[in-house]
């Protein structure tokens, strides 16, 4: 039935309703084909339900991109733009008929798949199967509506592709690129500023959401977000559908509005993008004082090369280049925005704990010292708990008042040493060999005592020159961080000496290249003469605490690297069974808090060689030689 048959018989929006069904059910059923084949092929070769969910996504995608084509017609060809101009229907209802008839299409399978997948794979907790339905919900709406938009500004089908791919595209580079930028740039930003980044992410480029993992706050302003972005777009797609003239059909780049953003965008995108990669660069080859003049002129010739390629592709010639400055005016002035906020720091950089706030801090000195090799988390039996419940582990920590304002202390030199080096803080400043590098993990606690605590980690660390301003407060740094590490409290804290009691065997592996991790399932290393305790001398683990408190306290550990070079026989000390612990922290598995564990009756999981779970065990080279030499002497 023809659409004037139909508005007699029936009449008014009804009709085009009826009628836009028509044309696009063939897609549709397609569709719904595909996504009922997906679920089914999940199920049959018993994938988790998560498994499908993301190629799901993709053929959402597909569909809300491809129903302009098909309900819209008239946006990319003059001859189907001068018959629907015809007809006696407001332009409209043809415009609302089509996003309702795209809406309830790619929602219907939805449901259903997700409930199948969930009851097939017999889930204990229905708040999975919710997660995916809204995600998946959330993400077709948002679609939808941006690509009717998208087809109401462009005027041929390539010219639509193209111009949707590059705003979902040049998004993801400004606001990664930005954050990117940004954490190279302030110190300690980085995980201050990720949660944020990834919400601009999908702010302005809603797809591939379902595998992010942030914390419920922002997945909550995204879910909130997202059908307000579909509508939204949906809404402005009708006002440029109502206004739109039919001499845009088969013309890409009529729309002045559609050119004036995209302009803006990928001025801006390739600006941003030569900021992170240079910046990236300049800090991987450590090209020391280079790094900031490298990076800044990156991001100008950047922004000037993308302003004159897409004037040649909009108008293919450069007489107008002045008339089209006003795209590379406000690309270039919101790349002065970041370079501000960045150079400020935004406060991120001074956003310190107060010590009455701190319930405990976790430090690894990465940068001189590496990090010891304790293969993983050291795992305990905790009696009376559920094995499903079962789940603790030791934790190093400092607690003491005079330890927190010590590492305080710390974090506040060295933003001193920063903003000595190099303030405001510009791109590219980071691009010097690494000096000092510290991983702090504060703990903070809840003043109202209803929720857990918070933990705010950071990773410290200097990258910048050593002339007479910034030498003498690293050498504080450094003085500051051999302090630290010489005290009782932190030395007792490290797995090795804090269950120092749960020594049970002592054995030796053979030097190869590689590293010695206890849960490698291939070309372990094989442990030789392993030795009992009880074969051991009566004061073994006296002398061993003396020798290894020696070595922790003068910052001597083994670490990756030294395993790796070593071409010696490597000591290996395995663990287990109950102790009395030195300090550090263990996890509750009633409370999920970290408590103290000194003079704490813990036991160790037994040591079972190649498991994925239990590493209690450490390896002594030559880089503890007092470690090293006593047992060298018991061996002998």
């Amino acid at each position: 039935m023809t659409l004037t048959r139909s508005l007699d018989k029936r009449g008014g929006f009804i009709a085009v309703f009826l009628w836009q069904l028509r044309r696009g059910l063939p897609a549709a059923l397609l569709y719904w084909a595909l996504m009922v084949g997906l679920t089914v092929w999940n199920y049959i070769l018993g994938h988790g339900y998560g498994e499908d969910r993301y190629i799901m996504e993709a053929v959402i995608t597909g569909f809300a991109f491809l129903a302009p084509f098909i309900y819209l017609g008239d946006c990319f060809s003059r001859r189907q733009a001068d018959f629907i101009h015809a007809l006696p229907v407001p332009r409209g209802q043809m415009y609302l008929a089509a996003v309702l008839n795209a809406f309830w299409q790619i929602l219907l399978p939805i449901i259903p798949c997700r409930l199948f997948t969930g009851y097939a794979q017999r889930l204990a907790h229905l708040m999975y199967i919710e997660y995916n339905i809204r995600d998946l919900t959330l993400i077709a709406v948002a679609l939808v509506g941006f690509a009717f938009m998208m087809a109401a500004l462009t005027g041929t089908w390539h010219g639509y592709i193209l111009a949707s791919m590059a705003h979902l595209v040049c998004w993801r580079i400004i606001t990664s690129g930005g954050y990117y930028t940004m954490f190279t740039t302030i110190p300690v930003a980085n995980v201050k500023l990720h949660e944020l980044s990834s919400f601009l992410m999908f702010f302005g480029s809603p797809f591939a959401i379902t595998h992010q993992n942030l914390s419920p706050s922002f997945m909550i302003a995204i879910y909130i977000w997202l059908p307000i972005f579909g509508a939204l777009c949906a809404a402005a797609g009708y006002h440029l559908y109502k206004r739109r003239q039919s001499e845009w059909a088969g013309n890409f780049g009529r729309c002045k509005i559609l050119e004036r953003v995209l302009r803006t965008e990928t001025t801006l995108a390739a600006g941003v993008g030569a900021l992170s990669v240079m910046t990236a660069t300049a800090v991987g080859f450590e090209l020391g004082g280079l790094g900031i003049p490298l990076t800044l002129g990156s991001m100008v010739l950047a922004v000037f090369g993308a302003h004159l390629i897409l004037e040649l592709v909009w108008h293919r010639k450069l007489k107008t280049l002045g008339r089209s400055s006003m795209s590379i005016v406000i690309s270039g002035a919101l790349l002065a925005v970041l370079l501000v906020l960045t150079g400020t720091g935004m406060g991120v950089d001074t956003d310190l704990p107060e010590t009455s706030e701190i319930e405990l801090v976790d430090l690894q000195f990465l940068y001189p010292i590496n990090n010891i090799d304790m293969n993983g988390s050291w795992y305990l039996e905790v009696p009376g708990v559920s094995p499903e419940n079962n789940s603790s582990y030791l934790r190093r920590g400092l607690t003491s008042p005079e330890m927190l304002e010590k590492v305080r202390t710390l974090h506040k030199k060295y933003l001193e040493l920063e903003r000595a080096a190099q303030y405001p803080y510009l791109p590219g400043r980071g691009a010097y060999r690494l000096q000092e590098h510290i991983y702090i993990s504060y703990c903070i606690n809840d003043n109202d005592g209803d929720a857990l605590p918070e933990y705010e980690s950071m990773s410290v660390l200097y990258k910048g020159p050593v002339n007479s301003k910034t030498e003498p407060i690293l050498e504080e740094v450094r003085n500051l961080r051999r302090e630290i590490i010489s005290s009782d409290e932190f030395v007792n804290s490290l797995e090795p000496m804090c269950a120092i009691d749960a020594v049970s065997s002592l054995g030796w592996v053979e030097p190869k290249a590689g590293y010695y991790r206890v849960m490698d399932s291939e070309e372990k290393a094989e442990v030789k003469d392993l030795r009992p305790v009880e074969e051991l001398p009566k004061d073994f683990r006296e002398r061993l605490e003396e020798a290894m408190r020696e070595d922790f306290k003068n910052g001597r550990i083994t670490t990756q690297d030294g395993m790796t070079d070593a071409d010696y026989p490597i000591y290996q000390l395995v663990y287990s069974g109950e102790f009395t612990a030195r300090g550090g922290f263990f996890l509750d598995p009633d409370s999920g808090e970290f408590v103290p564990a000194a003079g704490r009756r813990l036991t160790l999981a037994e040591y079972e060689r190649g498991s994925h779970m239990q590493h209690n065990a450490m390896h002594v080279t030559k880089e503890m030689p007092a470690t090293y030499g006593y047992l060298n002497e018991v061996y002998k």
